[in-house]
């Protein structure tokens, strides 16, 4: 999660959403179904089911049969940021136990992804267990956004789970608070904002807009310009408004968890360049 000065949890039956707020924009969402988990977060002991250098990956078995794909970039747990990536034939065989943990959910079809970077104690508690095995579950999707940044305040509308929150992480107890009163901690501002990451056309500014499809294989991200005339001006207003594009293209991607391949079509530039 990205840096943020406050996080909203409005709770309601079978579900959380989180939102994340900066300058009082918001910078993160996420929407928590405790019934439904995704299983982001799980620490696994996993078996390789098969090590297959095509893909740059391999295939883990994780606790409940569930097979998860590791890619090469995440299964060598020493690697520094940055450094070259080995080839995944030298970094596991099958059959081997691991230790990972899920880092996104399944999605169309394709099962988890998961990763070997994990806190040397769980390395250790893994190699103790005999694979396949669920070492951890997830612990509450707040708890995960509140270990990587540390936001002034946290506010929730629902006393139980601002009491898990202080349990779970009692150094912030001081931060966590109730929200009470008639107004919804969710301002309408926020409301309407929120409901546009359910659609698939954004709009972005008068005559320009984005259109986001999601499907199996990747998302894709076209960018839509009407209007304008005269030659030079048409083309210096589409170079400032791809400009102004991959900005909230960023932005989306962030907002409403997007991760995979992404495909994005500017607005046709002369020569296909993006000055």
């Amino acid at each position: 999660m990205g840096r943020h000065e406050r996080l909203l949890i409005a709770c309601a039956p079978g579900e959380r959403r989180l939102v994340g707020l900066a300058r009082g924009e918001i910078v993160a969402f996420a929407i928590e179904r405790p019934r439904h988990p995704d299983r982001v977060g799980e620490v696994h002991c996993a078996r390789v089911a098969a090590v297959v250098p095509g893909l740059a990956g391999a295939f883990v078995t994780l606790g409940d049969g569930v097979q998860a794909f590791l890619p090469a970039e995440e299964a060598d747990p020493d690697r520094a940021e940055g450094a070259p990536v080995r080839p995944i034939g030298a970094l596991l065989r099958d059959g081997q136990a691991v230790a990972v943990r899920v880092t996104r959910a399944a999605m169309g079809g394709k099962g988890p992804r998961v990763t070997t970077r994990l806190e040397a104690a769980l390395r250790a508690e893994a190699a103790s267990c005999a694979a396949p095995a669920l070492l951890h579950p997830a612990p509450p999707l707040a708890v995960q956004w509140l270990r990587g940044c540390v936001p002034a305040e946290i506010v929730t509308d629902d006393a139980d789970h601002a009491l898990a929150l202080r349990a779970a992480l009692p150094a912030l107890a001081g931060r966590i608070a109730v929200h009470r009163g008639p107004a919804p901690l969710l301002d309408a501002a926020i409301e309407a904002e929120l409901a546009t990451l359910a659609e698939p056309v954004v709009e972005i500014a008068p005559g320009l807009r984005l259109s986001i499809a999601l499907t199996p294989a990747l998302t894709a991200i076209d960018v839509d310009l009407s209007g304008g005339t005269g030659r030079i001006a048409a083309r210096q207003r589409r170079a400032a408004a791809n400009r102004t594009a991959v900005a909230a293209i960023a932005r989306q991607v962030v907002l409403r968890n997007l991760s995979g391949v992404i495909a994005i079509d500017l607005a046709a530039l002369p020569g296909g360049r993006l000055s």
